[in-house]
């Protein structure tokens, strides 16, 4: 009951945040402003710059904003999470339906009108993917994940955009007997991004950015695994080597770190990071290029639901 309250709590908060809407908000601050008459007009400009980042970072006092739409859309996922369940089933090979809501930094490349830069966005990502377990029961088994993602940037006046992602992982456990709590891991994948993302900007200096790229991944771990009356819990920490389809012959692919958790069949927690990132997006002024190192995260809420 504990994690059913718990998303609960979560379709709260994207409710609270659809009704924080920036436009409906600026609208009511202009109106009492207008009444009043007591700002200038050169106030109501800085307020506005205030609120409009070029970098599309977070400030002081501001937050994340998506539009209500975007968000409507999110909550009823949210909802369809509580109508799944998944519990073990000890046959060797099973599919399961995966569900997913979660929360990113996405960095990418941007171009403005004689330059081009890198930036982060925050992005609120909606997961749909299969889970094929194979020889389940056996010292070695497998796992097979497709899944396709998509992912709805922050919505400031003037952005607008949207990603995909798409792709697989093959997961295989080794260890010395089926029964082996502590297994060692191997963890193979490919992802497909694609997608664009436009921004009036400031001062007259629109940017936009475009997406198209795969990235190759590789590494493993070791996971901790137990069954508690027909529920499931592990903890899986990993440590990944991704390439994305930009690197250069010579260049060193990028470190990732991801923590998996399941709490008992009831909610899976995904989460991953890595510093420095490599940065996708079509470089429309190379010579004018102002590189900047920034990081990518990303945590997911995933809930399981059995097929067969």
């Amino acid at each position: 009951m504990k994690y059913v309250l718990l998303y609960i709590l979560m379709i709260c908060s994207l409710k609270a945040w659809s009704q924080e809407d920036p436009y409906n908000r600026n609208k009511k601050d202009e109106t009492k402003k207008n009444e009043t008459n007591r700002p200038t007009e050169q106030q109501q400009n800085g307020a506005a710059k205030e609120k409009v980042s070029p970098n599309y970072q977070s400030s002081g006092n501001s937050q994340v904003n998506y539009n209500s739409q975007s968000l409507s859309a999110a909550g009823d996922i949210a909802k369809s999470l509580l109508m799944i369940s998944d519990r073990y089933t000890g046959k060797p090979t099973f599919l399961k339906m995966q569900i997913g809501i979660g929360l990113s930094q996405q960095p990418l490349v941007v171009n403005a009108i004689n330059y081009s830069t890198t930036e982060k966005i925050h992005t609120l990502d909606v997961l749909f993917g299969l889970n094929l377990g194979i020889l389940k029961r056996s010292a070695i088994s497998f796992n097979l994940k497709p899944y396709y993602s998509f992912k709805i940037p922050e919505i400031i006046k003037g952005n607008k955009g949207s990603i995909n992602e798409y792709g697989g992982d093959l997961v295989g456990y080794f260890a010395s007997q089926a029964e082996s709590k502590f297994k060692l891991f191997v963890h193979s994948g490919y992802r497909k991004i694609s997608g664009s993302f436009q921004s009036d900007g400031t001062n007259g200096d629109p940017f936009s950015s475009k997406l198209d790229y795969g990235v190759l991944k590789l590494g493993g771990g070791i996971t901790y695994h137990t069954i508690v009356d027909d529920k499931e819990f592990w903890i899986k920490p990993g440590f990944f080597l991704e390439k994305p389809s930009f690197l250069l012959e010579g260049q060193t692919p990028v470190k990732t770190i991801n923590l998996n958790i399941n709490i008992l069949s009831e909610l899976e927690i995904d989460f991953s990071i890595s510093q420095n990132t490599f940065i996708g997006g079509q470089v429309n002024y190379p010579k004018q290029f102002i590189n900047r190192n920034q990081t990518f995260y990303n945590i997911t809420l995933i809930r399981n639901g059995k097929l067969f």
